[in-house]
């Protein structure tokens, strides 16, 4: 049977937590070449001498944090503490949000990434947040009709490979590949959805 259930690769946490680092430095170093190009409001030229005694506004609470507290969006100019990160990122989690904006309303660019706000967040949070990232990147998606189970699926088929019924993999009950029904014998798809809005 074509239709399978996803499954997703998951790189080692010592590979994870490389690239997070990596990742880290990289966009604080690119931060600070950009204070020391930019100017504040007073019209002198930002720069950081020392960053662990250097201060940012967080973009969320409006409190002057440390930078070693920040996390800088990676396509956007705007940082916020780890606090404020886990009150945001948390509940978008929880909705099923897999693309976090920026918070800024003026922000077109900016999203989390979750290897950044890893240690801001509950670490089954980080977990249903790579969930919904991979269930987001799958094409073809649908879920079994049936409610007590619910299970995701995927369609495999080529374009022109005709296949009418299957079989859920997880409760093992038929329905239509082609509508993504419930089995419905001798009915066409259209007849049936009919039936439904009655």
């Amino acid at each position: 049977m074509p239709l399978k259930w996803p499954t997703a690769k998951i790189s080692s946490s010592a590979k994870c937590e490389k690239t997070r680092n990596i990742k880290e430095e990289s966009h604080f170093q690119n931060h600070t070449k950009a204070m020391k190009t930019e100017k504040d409001n007073s019209g002198l030229v930002s720069y950081i001498s020392n960053p662990a005694k250097s201060k940012l506004i967080c973009g969320i609470c409006m409190e002057n944090k440390p930078l070693s507290d920040l996390l800088f969006l990676k396509s956007c100019s705007h940082c916020f503490c780890s606090r404020c990160v886990g009150f945001y990122v948390s509940p978008k989690v929880q909705e099923n949000m897999a693309v976090i904006a920026c918070p800024v309303p003026e922000c077109k660019n900016g999203t989390f990434d979750p290897l950044l706000c890893k240690p801001m967040i509950a670490r089954e949070v980080f977990d249903h947040w790579c969930m919904s990232l991979c269930v987001f990147m799958i094409k073809n998606k649908f879920y079994c009709p049936f409610m007590d189970c619910f299970a995701l699926l995927t369609d495999e088929r080529s374009d022109y490979e005709v296949i009418r019924e299957a079989e859920c993999p997880h409760c093992h009950r038929l329905f239509c590949a082609q509508c993504k029904s419930t089995w419905h014998a001798g009915m066409t798809c259209e007849n049936f959805q009919k039936l439904g809005k009655n």
